[in-house]
């Protein structure tokens, strides 16, 4: 039993009960049903007589589109929980808002106008879906003695299986609304992972061999080079995508500013082919010199 209030709307349908069980419960309706429990714990169930050891309990009734909803006042923002564990709706007031998640009064996330999560960051990059940040000033930096973010890392990805075959995919990429598989990124024995394309035989046709390609890897310009302080300074080895683009256009790309960019060719590359470079002028040489 419980101490019962109940607001029945009939005349008679007000009452008040009591027991010594110590539970409280408040009914209404034209046939009073219990709205709300109060357990001996001061656990609180809604919709619900019995709460199972949780201090707020809310049952979606039938027909209802959510179990809880909640309004900022004035503002318009709400979010609504509904049933199962898992499921939440959140509101923005307006299409210049976001969504931000705080700890102690600091933001740590946040979901703009345009359905972008940002973690660590205010602000999206080039529209990026998914912007996630380190911040070296952190508390976590300087407890753990480090100066920046070089030791840490903005996405770490775990998998259950110990399995370093190329067979264990970490990403996938997929272009054309999830209909075009681009490639991923897989393990590639201890220690290692690397970039996996699409390769199975029977997936292709129209199957060829290649033509020979000496002379296009002689006409490549294989460079050294510094990077402008705005695109982040630094020594490198490696290729111009303007030379590369009249031997092999299907590896130069554009990046949103019109500067164009190159895939597929690295500064081991760069160094294999000045080797092929090398070992190629050498054949010529002493083919000349035996006179083939």
């Amino acid at each position: 039993m419980s101490t019962t209030i109940s607001a029945g709307t009939a005349t008679s349908g007000a009452a008040l009960s009591s027991d010594t069980s110590g539970i409280l419960q408040l009914q209404s309706g034209s046939t009073p049903t219990t709205a709300v429990t109060i357990d001996t714990s001061q656990n609180v169930g809604i919709g619900i007589t019995t709460n199972s050891g949780r201090l707020l309990q809310v049952n979606q009734p039938s027909g209802y589109t959510s179990a809880i909803r909640v309004l900022t006042a004035g503002s318009g923002a709400y979010y609504e929980a509904f049933s199962g564990v898992s499921n939440w709706k959140f509101g923005c007031p307006d299409s210049t808002d976001a969504l931000v998640f705080t700890d102690s009064g600091t933001e740590r996330a946040r979901i703009d106008s345009s359905g972008n999560l940002l973690v660590g960051a205010t602000t999206t990059i080039d529209q990026s879906r998914l912007l996630v940040q380190l911040n070296s000033t952190s508390t976590a930096f300087s407890t753990n003695g480090f100066s920046g973010d070089v030791t840490y890392c903005p996405v770490r990805i775990i998998k259950y299986d110990n399995n370093s075959t190329t067979s264990n995919a970490f990403i996938r990429f997929i272009i054309n609304n999830d209909g075009t598989g681009s490639g991923q990124i897989n393990a590639n024995g201890s220690n290692q992972a690397a970039f996996g394309s699409y390769s199975d035989i029977t997936l292709k046709e129209n199957i060829v061999p290649l033509e020979p390609q000496l002379a296009n890897i002689n006409k490549i310009e294989v460079i050294e080079f510094d990077y402008l302080a705005s695109e982040g300074g630094g020594h490198q080895i490696g290729f111009s995508a303007q030379n590369m683009q009249g031997i092999y256009p299907d590896s130069v790309g554009e990046r949103l500013d019109g500067k164009l960019t190159l895939t597929g060719w690295n500064k081991t590359e760069a160094r294999l082919v000045k080797a092929i470079q090398e070992l190629s002028a050498k054949v010529t040489a002493l083919e000349a010199k035996v006179g083939v």
